[in-house]
């Protein structure tokens, strides 16, 4: 049986909305969801870490790429925003579509690089992605490949952020340390860390009824 991986790729892309937009504002953009549509097109639904009186600079500055054609943008539970594009020429869509790697979030990271998180069904979907991108101007690093078992039902981001939380006594009653206070600690925005904390647990109480 095929043994699928959690891989995380570091990617330096040549001109983007979300590299450029990460370099010259002090936004943290996180794009969670990825949706071919059309040949070259898609939709993007992304979150932004930022201060509220900048956030028209934000969208402003993303209405000024010619392949955006829609963008919305509104405040999200936890704090931060959650934004929505529509583009005619998507490269993350076009290099994702027909492969068997599935993009869990990407997001900026330090030197207007990005920084991919991905599960991947086999090591030539993985290799074609790589070249696919490369193709396209971009220099990929592979920075951790984690095959998934049933003993390890959370991916490492998932349970480092758990493992931290339970220790700071999140998990406790009453709690030990707020949301907001442990997002601190882990560098991490209140909405992201939400997010990890929720599918993860999902995750733990499905494996654990799917032994009674």
């Amino acid at each position: 049986m095929k043994t699928m991986m959690e891989v995380i790729l570091e990617i330096n892309t040549p001109k983007t909305w979300l590299k450029e937009i990460s370099e010259e504002t002090e936004a943290e953009i996180k794009l969670l969801e990825c949706i071919p549509d059309k040949d070259l097109g898609g939709r993007l639904l992304f979150e932004i870490d930022t201060k509220p009186e900048n956030v028209s600079e934000v969208l402003n500055k993303i209405n000024t790429f010619n392949q955006i054609c829609k963008v919305e943008i509104s405040p999200y539970k936890g704090g931060g925003y959650l934004g929505s594009i529509e583009t005619n020429n998507c490269m993350t869509c076009q290099a994702l579509t027909g492969s068997n790697c599935f993009l869990i979030y990407a997001t900026n990271i330090s030197g207007g690089k990005l920084e991919w998180h991905l599960i991947v069904g086999r090591e030539g979907s993985l290799s074609k992605l790589i070249k696919f991108l490369e193709m396209k101007g971009c220099s990929v690093e592979l920075r951790s490949k984690t095959y998934l078992s049933k003993k390890n039902i959370l991916t490492s981001k998932q349970e480092k952020v758990i493992k931290i939380a339970f220790e700071k006594g999140y998990y406790d009653y009453p709690k030990g340390i707020t949301l907001r206070e442990l997002s601190k600690i882990l560098i991490i925005s209140p909405s992201t860390l939400n997010e990890i904390l929720r599918r993860g647990e999902k995750k733990i109480i499905r494996d654990y009824y799917s032994k009674k």
